[in-house]
């Protein structure tokens, strides 16, 4: 995971937020970069392209910020309104698809004390 200056991740939650308060429902990424756009201008060089913005929803999803669908088109702040069904945070997704398994500080998957593993 890439740590992001604070005025960068409060940007992408407020975006977020920002474009779901208007759609009425849970936006895709090009709604959260228009939404990005709107609130914020050209983020400066470095910031303006789509691919970041992408890269930085991925990123902060990982540190569970975000809840978002089983393919990863919509995104939120929170479970309130619209259909949200199956939404969920990273963390509560790993733990479906890979019981008995963990992430550790580094964010490296490690088998539980009580998971069965060979050793190599």
């Amino acid at each position: 995971m890439i740590p992001l200056p604070g005025f960068l991740r409060n940007s992408i939650i407020a975006a977020v937020d920002a474009a779901e308060k208007k759609l009425g429902r849970p936006p895709t990424y090009i709604e959260i970069h228009a939404a990005a756009q709107v609130l914020y201008g050209n983020w400066g060089p470095r910031f303006v392209y789509f691919g970041y913005t992408v890269a930085f929803l991925q990123n902060m999803y990982r540190e569970d910020i975000f809840y978002c669908d089983k393919n990863f088109v919509y995104w939120s702040t929170n479970l309130n309104g619209g259909d949200k069904e199956g939404f969920e945070k990273f963390s509560d997704r790993f733990i479906r698809l890979f019981p008995g398994y963990h992430l550790d500080s580094g964010m490296h998957i490690r088998a539980n004390k009580e998971t069965k593993s060979l050793n190599l």
